[in-house]
Order: structure tokens, then C-alpha cells, then sequence
């Protein structure tokens, strides 16, 4: 009988002592007790798959690729984050800003992706590196990047509509890449550094006359800025040719 009491006194600060560990506020934190859940489920454009987001098992705000395949009902890893490189991140500014935005701030490894029109790819990036997932093929060949952090962060990846390209935006640039040899096309300029004053950095070094070729526009002379007025400025060139200053 007293084995008996002293077991059950045991069993009893036990639960006890779960019970303070085990606060109100633990309930609510993270990670959840339930384990990582799934997230961004989306269905393949042919029905036959379902995919999601799951974050791993011993560091939930990591996230890898899954995929539950309709016909089988099995589920299976896709990509996993940690082989390519998706665990501690250098985010540009641009990117931590995007993710405040979409309240995924705090996470890292795969963090969104789509599905090709055709449903044959997967387009995800991962550290700023773009990453295409080819449904169907071998393990070892089924994941293929794209474009390198290295070169600039890439964000906002979409497919073309037959899935041949992937456009992005780097360093607020808009840029495509295709996807069959990964080479890269410039489709707009990307944007003149601005100086410490806020004007672009070549703006400061023209130098402007007014010249008969150019029809009395300025070539070389110094370009009146604020403070100075159309009169000052035609006296001090008055010999190389009178301006009208834009408005």
C-alpha cells in the first residue's frame, strides 16, 4: 500500500509540472503543438495533384515543397529547402519589405511558388535564386535553377504562358529568363542611380552651351540650377547665346 501512494504521489507532481510547463501562452506560440501544417495548397492544372508548403519538422518557419498525388493518395517531399541552400537567408531590402507585406515575415526556405498553365513545372525561388521543379522527371533531374542571388535578387517570378520563360524583377528592373538554357533578356532599363541631392548622378555632370546645331539648345554650359534666374544666366553667357530655361 505505501509503494502504491508513494507511485501515485509520483504520477501526480508529474502532471503537475506539465501543466506549468505547459502555459496558456505555450498554446498559442510557436511552434504549434500539432506539428507543421500545411500552407498555399493549390490544386495542378490537370487535377491530379495537390501541393502545399510544410515547414520541417524540427524548425517549422523553414519550408520545403509537398505534394499529394490524387490517384495514389500518397504524399511525398518535391524540393527539399535545406539542399538548396534555404536555410539561414540574406534578404535584400525589397524582399524583407514584400514579405511584411504578405505577413510571412519570419519564415524562410521555400516561401511561395506556382504552377506552370501546361502543369508540367513548378516555379519557386529560394534565397533570391529562381528554381523550376519538372513534374514527372527523375529525382536527380527533376529541380533546375534558373538565375543565381549573385547576379541580384530576383523577385516576383511568373511564368510566360506556355511556361518557355520566367519573368522577375531585379534590381527594379524587369528581366526574363528561359527556361530550356537559362539565358537571360533585359526588358526594360534599369533605373540611374540617384545622387546624394536626389537627382539622377548623370544629370550632374552635363554640361550645356547653346549651340546653331542643336537649334539654340544647350550643349556644354553649365545648366542654371535653383536660386538662379534666366537673367543672371544669359549675362554670364551672353557671349555664347541666350537660353529660354524650360518651366
Amino acid at each position: 500500500m505505501r509503494c502504491a501512494l508513494v507511485l501515485l504521489l509520483a504520477l501526480g507532481s508529474s502532471v503537475v509540472n506539465a501543466a506549468e510547463i505547459l502555459s496558456v501562452d505555450r498554446l498559442v506560440e510557436d511552434p504549434a503543438l500539432s506539428g507543421p501544417s500545411p500552407r498555399q495548397l493549390k490544386v495542378s492544372p490537370d487535377g491530379q495533384r495537390v501541393s502545399f508548403l510544410r515547414g520541417k519538422d524540427d524548425n517549422q518557419s523553414v519550408s520545403d515543397l509537398w505534394e499529394y498525388h490524387v490517384p495514389s493518395r500518397q504524399t511525398r517531399l518535391l524540393v527539399d529547402s535545406a539542399s538548396l541552400g534555404g536555410g539561414a537567408e540574406q534578404l535584400s531590402d525589397e524582399e524583407m519589405a514584400r514579405r511584411e507585406r504578405q505577413r510571412i515575415a519570419g519564415t524562410s526556405g521555400i516561401v511561395e511558388y506556382q504552377w506552370s498553365a501546361d502543369g508540367q513545372q513548378l516555379l519557386f525561388p529560394v534565397s533570391g535564386s529562381l528554381f523550376v521543379y519538372h513534374v514527372g522527371a527523375k529525382p536527380e533531374q527533376a529541380v533546375k535553377q534558373l538565375t543565381r542571388a549573385e547576379d541580384g535578387f530576383a523577385t516576383d517570378p511568373r511564368f510566360s504562358p506556355k511556361a518557355r520563360y520566367v519573368s522577375f524583377i531585379r534590381d527594379r528592373a524587369l528581366m526574363a529568363v528561359k527556361v530550356e538554357d537559362g539565358s537571360e533578356i533585359e526588358l526594360s532599363p534599369r533605373p540611374m542611380a540617384a545622387s546624394a541631392t536626389g537627382w539622377p548622378n548623370t544629370w550632374r555632370k552635363k554640361k550645356w552651351t547653346a549651340s546653331p546645331a542643336t537649334g539654340g539648345r544647350p550643349t556644354t554650359a553649365p545648366w542654371p540650377t535653383r536660386g538662379w534666374t534666366r537673367r543672371r544666366w544669359r549675362s554670364r553667357n551672353a557671349s555664347r547665346s541666350t537660353l529660354i530655361a524650360p518651366r
